[in-house]
Order: structure tokens, then sequence, then C-alpha cells
């Protein structure tokens, strides 16, 4: 009874099969649609950030609004096990099934598109626990009905109330929701980003956003190739954050598909870096501009000379 209680409690969501949902399950779906939902609230339409240079010259940055994009992101116990924007949603899944093909299990799957059948015959091998989506064509809710453990939920717009909050004993502390990413960059390099880096390091600055500090995630192609969530401190997201990377690299390689070019493209961390050997070691690999918080509300962009 409580799990029904649970899920009727979910406004907007509407589960198509499958049994009652868990605590965890509701959990990480809602995780799931806030992320779709608040990218795209950030970036389907033009978005603007005031900008400034190393010389102190001021200059509007532009990004590349996402309409007409799909973006699809896969949760398991609230942490991010990959993320991806492309054009369709089958090229999205794997975007985003490309990063952790070993925990998958179990996970939940969110795209911001309608799925189709195509896509279907492919999420269907995951083992995904819950897939969220606004909608399923005939055909795909049929493909992947057939998975005797896997909740298929739709949603519309999500429903938020500008709060975030936890229980502490037996009572409720409430703060507001920060759902803005940077509001000013200050570039601190002779090179600006490029637009692709640009609208790279909005991707993966929604991203870390979501993750637990001490964090930081590497982007390539608009998609997450490393992330490391929950760290003690910076310099351990730094290292875990390559690390991840190189282990992805490595599983790629292992199945015969070679990644071309840098690591990543972009670093992206939720907190303050100081220059140091795990920064050395991550330049090293090809990433080519970081963007990091450089007081409140503040976004400090660098890029590669």
């Amino acid at each position: 009874e409580f799990r029904r209680v649970l899920f009727r409690s979910l406004n907007g969501f509407s589960k198509l099969t499958g049994k009652d949902i868990s605590y965890t399950m509701a959990a990480d779906a809602t995780f799931a649609w806030d992320q779709i939902h608040s990218l795209y609230s950030l970036l389907k339409n033009q978005y603007t950030v005031k900008s400034e240079n190393k010389d102190g010259y001021p200059f509007t940055t532009q990004f590349t609004p996402l309409t007409g994009t799909v973006f699809s992101i896969i949760i398991k116990m609230l942490n991010i096990l990959g993320a991806g924007v492309s054009s369709n949603v089958l090229e999205s899944f794997h975007r985003a099934y490309s990063y952790d093909t070993q925990n998958i299990m179990g996970a939940t799957f969110g795209c911001s598109a309608v799925i189709d059948a195509n896509a279907a015959h492919e999420i269907s091998t995951c083992g995904f626990s819950v897939i969220i989506a606004p909608g399923f064509t005939p055909e795909a809710k049929e493909i992947l009905s057939e998975g005797k453990h896997t909740k298929l939920i739709t949603s519309g717009k999500a429903n938020k109330i500008g709060l975030d909050g936890k229980l502490i004993n037996g009572g409720i502390i409430l703060q507001e929701l920060d759902d803005k990413p940077f509001t000013h960059w200050k570039i601190t390099t002779k090179n600006r980003p490029s637009q692709g880096i640009a609208d790279e390091m909005a991707f993966g600055m929604r991203m870390v956003m979501s993750a637990r500090s001490y964090s930081a995630v590497l982007v390539k192609e608009n998609s997450i190739v490393g992330i490391a969530q929950s760290c003690l401190s910076n310099l351990e997201a730094l290292e875990r954050v390559l690390a991840d990377a190189n282990q992805r690299k490595k599983r790629l390689e292992d199945y015969g598909y070679v990644l071309p070019g840098p690591i990543a493209d972009v670093l992206v961390c939720d907190t303050a870096i100081p220059f140091c050997d795990q920064i050395k070691n991550i330049t090293d690999a090809g990433v080519s501009a970081i963007i990091q918080p450089g007081g409140t509300e503040i976004g400090r962009a660098s890029c590669r000379e």
C-alpha cells in the first residue's frame, strides 16, 4: 500500500507496465527526469551569459539551443552512470550507455524524446529496472514490456517547487534550489572557448551540479566520458575523474573500438581547483578547456592557447 501511495504522489508520472515501483526506483526516476527537465529548461532556447575576457573586455557568450536534440541519462542509486545529447534517441542512448556498461543492470534510463522501436531493441538488452520518457511508440512498448522486471513510465513537465530539503532529527530543513549553472564567466586565458567547447561546458556544468560534492566531469562530444562523484576533496575528484575516463577508454578498446583524438574536451568541476599535478595530468591527456566556480555564481573558464 505504501508503494502505491508513493507512486501516486509522483505528480505527472504514469506507470505503463510492471509492478509497483520501490522507493529507490521512484527516487532514481524522479532524479533522471529532473535532470532532463533542468537541461532543457536552461538550453532549449537561446541562453546567454555575461562574460569577460582576460583583458577585462566584456562580451556575451551564447549557447546553441538544444531544440531538436535528444538527451539521455542513466541513473543508479542517485548516481549518474552516463549521459549524452544527440540528434536521435538511438544515438543519444549509445552516448549515455557507453560510459559505464559494467554497472548498468538495474539502473534507470531517462530519455527526453518518445522512444521508438529502433531504439527499444537495443535499450531492452540492458536490464534497466525503470525506463522513463515522454512516451513510447506501440512497437517500442511491446518490445520493452517483454522485460519482466522493467517498469515503463511516461512523464510530462517536471513539477518543481524551487526548494531542496533533508529530514533531520524528526524535522525537515529546506533551502532554495540552485538551478542556474552560472551568471557570469571570466575567461582567464587568451583564447575564448569555441562555440562547441562553450556548449560542452554548459552541458557538463548541468551534470556536475547534479552530482554530490566534491565532483568533476569530463565531457567529449556532448557526452560524459568520466565522472567523479561524492569525493572527499577537489584533488580526489580530479584523480578519480581521469582514472574513470581512462578505464572507459580501455573498456572500449577491449571491444575493438579505438577512441579518436584526446580522451576528453572539457573538464568541469563543482568547486574551485588549484593548479596541481592532477590538472597537469588531465591537460596532458588532451583536455583543452576547464571551467570551475570562481566565486558565488561565477564560472571561470580556461582554454588552452
